[in-house]
Formats: C-alpha cells, sequence, structure tokens
C-alpha cells in the first residue's frame, strides 16, 4: 500500500469517527505534508470525574510531523490550567497519551492541540464534582457440578444502588471468546444461569455488554468477574484400630454426567497423611493409587493415636476433593 493510499485510509477512517462524534477534528486545510490530529478521548461533550488529569488522548496517523503544544482551557473564559510540548516525527506508535501535572477542578473545558502551521484539533468536556460510578456483579469462583443442573447465581453488590444503576447486562463467555450465557438486571438485584450436565466445563468470564447508565447520564465503570466450572469429587476415610496398628480405608469418587451420578475414581494417587495433635504439622505417611472401585488399603503400625487424612489432587475438568480427616 502506497504512501497516499494508506493516508486516504486513515482520512476516511478519522471521517467516520468524527461523523460519530468520537473525535473532533480541527477546520484547518490538509497541508501537502500531513493534515490535522485527532483525539480520540475524551469524547465530545463528553464527562470526566473528580480527580481526574485525563488521559487526553490525540491520534497523529494522519497529521503533519513537527511539534506541537496542546492545552487546557475552561470555558468560558479561556484561561489556560494546563499546557505542554508533544511531538510527532512519523514514526513509532502515532496514539499519544496526555494527561496534567494536576488534577482538574469541576468545570467545563476545552482541549486543544495544534502546531504552527494551523493543524489542530479540539474537543470539549466537563469534568464533573463525583467519582465515576461502579456497579460490580458478584459470582461465584468456583462452582462443582455435583447434580444434573447447577445455577450459577449473580448479584448486583451495593454499589450499583449506590450509582442508582437501573439496567445492566454482562455476556457470559467461555474461554473469553464464545457467548454462551447472560446476565441481565432491569430493576433487579439477582439473576443465574443454567448449567447442565452436557455443558462444557471451564472458565466462563461475565463481560460487561449493554451500557450502563443511571438519571444522570453517567456511564458506569463495571467489572468482568469469571467463574470456574468443573466435576465434582469426594474421597472418605475410615481407620480401625487393632491394638498398635491402624488399617486405613479411602474411597474416591468423581461425578459422571452421563450417569447423573457419583462413579468410582479409579486410577488416581490418594496421599495419607498424619500428624499427633490437632495442632501439629501434618506429615507424609504414604501414597496409593485407587483401584477399579476407586479404593485403596493401608495397614500402618501405630502405637499412638493420631490424625489421619486422604488428599487428591484434582484436574482441569475435576475439582480435587475436600480432604477427608479421621483419629484413631
Amino acid at each position: 500500500m502506497g504512501a497516499r493510499t494508506r493516508r486516504a485510509v486513515v482520512l476516511g477512517i478519522v471521517a467516520l469517527l468524527a461523523s460519530a462524534g468520537l473525535v473532533s477534528v480541527g477546520s484547518a486545510a490538509v497541508a501537502e505534508d500531513g493534515g490535522n490530529p485527532a483525539i480520540v478521548s475524551p469524547a465530545s461533550s463528553g464527562r470526566l470525574y473528580a480527580g481526574t488529569r485525563g488521559p487526553f488522548v490525540v491520534e497523529f496517523a494522519n497529521a503533519a510531523t513537527g511539534s506541537y503544544t496542546w492545552s487546557v482551557v475552561t470555558v468560558p473564559g479561556d484561561v489556560e490550567v494546563a499546557s505542554g510540548p508533544v511531538s510527532w516525527t512519523g514514526a513509532g506508535t502515532s496514539a499519544r497519551s496526555i494527561t496534567t501535572p494536576s488534577v482538574l477542578a469541576a468545570g467545563d473545558y476545552s482541549f486543544t492541540v495544534k502546531d504552527a502551521d494551523a493543524h489542530s484539533a479540539s474537543v470539549a468536556f466537563e469534568v464533573v464534582g463525583y467519582a465515576q460510578p461502579r456497579c460490580t456483579l458478584i459470582v461465584p469462583a468456583t462452582i462443582r457440578v455435583n447434580a444434573p443442573e447447577e445455577r450459577v447465581a449473580g448479584s448486583l453488590a451495593s454499589d450499583c444502588a449506590a450509582a442508582q444503576v437501573s439496567h445492566a447486562s454482562w455476556d457470559v463467555r467461555r474461554a473469553g471468546t464464545t457467548f454462551y450465557n447472560l446476565f441481565e438486571f432491569s430493576g433487579t438485584t439477582q439473576d443465574y444461569w443454567k448449567h447442565t450436565a452436557s455443558d462444557p466445563l471451564g472458565t466462563f468470564v461475565a463481560q460487561a455488554s449493554t451500557a450502563a447508565t443511571n438519571p444522570a447520564g453517567d456511564t458506569i465503570l463495571r467489572n468482568s468477574p469469571s467463574t470456574t466450572i468443573r466435576l465434582a469429587s469426594r474421597v472418605s476415610l475410615s481407620a480401625v484400630r487393632v491394638r498398635k496398628y491402624v488399617t486405613l480405608r479411602a474411597s474416591l469418587t468423581r461425578y459422571v454426567p452421563a450417569a447423573r451420578a457419583f462413579r468410582p475414581w479409579k486410577g488416581r494417587v490418594v496421599t495419607l497423611s498424619y500428624k499427633t495433635c490437632k495442632s501439629c504439622a501434618w506429615h507424609r505417611l504414604t501414597a496409593r493409587t485407587t483401584s477399579s472401585k476407586g479404593t485403596i488399603q493401608v495397614r500402618v503400625r501405630a502405637p499412638k493415636v493420631r490424625y489421619y487424612r486422604a488428599s487428591v489432587a484434582g484436574t482441569s475438568t475435576v475439582w480435587a476433593p475436600y480432604a477427608d480427616l479421621v483419629r484413631r
């Protein structure tokens, strides 16, 4: 692609953004050696919040090379509150992120960037006297599938009510890309989606979808929480003492969606540990691989009473069971 074609493409993109009100481009004519910079953020008549110093993002991809000056002035009054230099050599990253040295007070402003040859762009914006509102979705970090159907519940945190959010939704995506389900709140604080035994396992991320607003017209900050769904497993441990010897038996099962029930989990390593008092540290005793029935059995010499524990590592699709504990 030649330089003239690249310039035409960039001009088309900037024009499209300008028509959508996303950028504001100065009125100076395009010079032979380049055109005007474009202000990407904030949007025209955009709103910034208490404590802001920007950033003001300027795109120089189509701009004339050289030295520019940026400034923030009050509207009305044209009182300059911040300014500084910025340059564009035509090489490297064309977007520049500019922040003011100090926090901007509440009020109306204009941000302008220009050079000595009348290449310029400006945008009007306001700074309000309160922090940008937030709305937080709360979901369980993990789900253990142990039934044909599991409800994945989501609830809105108290900051949503404080922000006066009346409607918000999050798309649920598996592995961050594939749309799977959604949470939607319209005058409510609770919602859920169903995960059935035949559905895929993995990590599901809730991503903000439709814009959440409030009566004041604020853009609401929202989070992207995730839930990891795997099959449940269980381990049980029993101990029988005969004088100075203890026989330990562990049984391991995992949930099988096709059977809609827990079934023996064979071929898994069960680690047995012991300790001599409640507050003592655990010591590894031995490890055995489960049989086709999902069981192991070990006989150990233990003249004194001890605590015993059975633990098993999980996999990418099955959660590790909660360790079982006995005292003999």
